[in-house]
């Protein structure tokens, strides 16, 4: 069967079919590529001068355009042709929620027991995965001092978050030649 021209398909392959060319954005002219130009126009960009681009597709998903104009409730109005979304996200610090963690230590004198641990281990602190034979810290209830909250505040990370789905990497492609789609 024969595609329509303008119609986009995933491909398996390590190369692009006669007849269909890349979801790249790529810049055709509109004298060549005619009856492409003709369904697509200049919604997925254009340089002017003759020429049109074709969807870029690489690192996204189709998104469903929404015709009725008003969106559903929960959902953004997208236009066809708009490009959203990130692939990486940086959390800025109004993004979390505020809270603190209370962290309290003693200012008495550590000890050696049990030997080897790090803190020195009581029914009252956590033992940490780390060994040392040198650093101990003893809780005293009674001589409990609150860290500067600089050392416990929750800062956003530096480094932008993955934002992406699971997904499989395949190859989108649109028909450049074949039926020219019937209008209703």
């Amino acid at each position: 069967m024969e595609p329509f021209v303008g119609e986009i398909r995933l491909f398996p392959y390590n190369f692009v079919p006669k007849g269909w060319l890349p979801c790249d954005g790529r810049l055709l002219s509109t004298q060549t590529n005619a009856a492409l130009f003709s369904l697509l126009g200049t919604q997925f960009g254009s340089s002017g001068n003759n020429l049109f681009a074709l969807p870029d597709l690489r690192g996204r998903t189709a998104l469903a355009r929404n015709s009725t104009g008003t969106p559903d409730p929960g959902l953004s109005n997208h236009t066809q042709g708009q490009s959203a979304g990130t692939e990486k996200e940086t959390l800025p610090a109004a993004a979390l929620a505020q809270h603190t963690h209370e962290v309290y230590v003693s200012d008495a004198l550590g000890n050696s027991g049990p030997a080897g641990a790090f803190p020195a281990t009581s029914a009252n602190l956590a033992t940490p995965p780390v060994a040392s034979r040198s650093t101990y810290v003893k809780f005293d209830s009674s001589k409990q001092q609150a860290l500067n909250p600089a050392t416990i505040q929750p800062t956003p990370p530096q480094q932008p978050l993955d934002n992406m789905q699971p997904s499989l990497v395949l190859q989108y492609c649109i028909a450049s030649v074949g039926v020219y789609p019937p209008r209703p």
